[in-house]
């Protein structure tokens, strides 16, 4: 089953998904203030990021936190994405013209 979410329905959608997964994918270009709070409560859980280091766009204190919560950080140039996704389901975004 496919469902649309907007507005603040994706966040709400990315934290039920991360939420309830022991491994947590994400290609996410840019990670800003607050992203940590995807994560509430790690534990045993596996995280994988993919992001655009070299954009400027990401916050280094922040790939740091990330890093502590045990992230697995690879990075891609010119990347620009921003899909989570675990065994559970999917959660993306995208940009019309």
């Amino acid at each position: 089953m496919i469902t649309f979410l907007s507005g603040v329905h994706i966040r709400k959608g990315i934290v039920e998904l991360i939420s309830n997964s022991s491994e947590i994918n994400c290609a996410v270009a840019f990670w800003g203030r607050g992203a940590t709070d995807l994560f509430p409560s790690t534990g045993e859980k596996s995280i994988r990021i993919i992001c655009d280091l070299m954009s400027g766009a990401c916050n280094p204190a922040v790939i740091r936190e990330l890093m502590n919560l045990g992230a697995e950080i690879k990075m891609v140039d010119g990347m620009h994405a921003k899909i989570y996704w675990t065994r559970a389901g999917v959660v993306g975004s995208f940009g019309l013209p």
